[in-house]
């Protein structure tokens, strides 16, 4: 298209210079016209593939998550800003805070359990990335 119009660019013409140089465009269409069909299938055909390629990444996530992406965004507006935070569902997908369970070497040689609290604030990012992807 560039080259087809670049005798236009730059400088003032006259009408018969334009009318010569718009039926010389007008004939290149007609011309031409079916000629990219198969450009164009192709062209569908990709645009097809890369619908389903986002279906399957869809379907991907739900599974990574749980069965639980397909309806997260709609679960989240439709919970608001309830008071019960440990109910949300940006919460039971992506916990801020678990059980962890560390073991050390104790001086006796014997491994040693210890129970304690995680904060995962990798979380906090990760529910807004997955309901900005939903």
């Amino acid at each position: 298209m560039k080259t087809i119009v670049s005798k236009f660019h730059g400088y003032l013409h006259t009408a018969e210079e334009t009318d010569a140089y718009a039926n010389l465009i007008l004939r290149f269409f007609t011309t031409s016209f079916g000629n990219h069909n198969l450009y164009f299938a192709q062209f569908v055909f990709c645009e097809i593939l890369n619908l389903l390629n986002v279906a399957l990444q869809f379907l991907a996530i739900d599974v990574f998550l749980g069965h639980e992406f397909l309806s997260y965004g709609l679960d989240v507006f439709t919970f608001g800003d309830h008071p019960r935070y440990e109910n949300h569902p940006m919460t039971l997908i992506f916990p801020k805070i678990t059980k962890c369970i560390f073991q050390k070497v104790s001086p006796t040689g014997r491994l040693v359990s210890f129970h304690g609290l995680c904060i995962l604030p990798i979380n906090n990012i990760n529910d807004k990335i997955f309901l900005f992807l939903w």
